[in-house]
């Protein structure tokens, strides 16, 4: 009998032919930090930025505001492992999902102008 058949084999046929487990695929998953610590420290970077940009009005209001939003969110966390000063404060940190790695300066601009903008919106009128 040749060594490599079936019956050395020590899994059932039908099962060692799946290749992956459904509860080693969950285990692979980078855990979620909760969600009070994620908005805790979204709301320290913006009272830090808000507080610096509450010191000129107007146009140079909103120009200091995205300024220090790049500065805080885009330039810092690609300069610190995934941590601006709320994530270092909160211990989060960005990782991009799917290649469990920081996102690079335009997927974190992306983001950030989003919610860069989403966070000033309010503040305007």
């Amino acid at each position: 009998m040749a060594s490599g058949s079936m019956k050395d084999c020590p899994l059932p046929p039908e099962q060692s032919l799946i290749m992956y487990d459904d509860d080693q695929r969950r285990d692979r998953r980078l855990p979620l930090a909760p969600l009070e610590r994620r908005g805790y420290g979204y709301l320290l970077d913006f009272v830090v930025i808000w507080l610096f940009s509450s010191l000129a009005a107007g146009w140079v209001q909103l120009l200091i505001f995205i300024a220090g939003w790049f500065a805080l969110r885009v330039i810092l966390v690609s300069a610190n492992q995934g941590q601006s000063l709320g994530g270092w404060a909160f211990d989060t940190r960005v990782v991009h999902l799917k290649m469990k790695r920081l996102p690079g300066i335009l997927e974190l601009s992306q983001r950030e102008g989003i919610l860069g903008a989403a966070s000033y919106l309010p503040w305007w009128a």
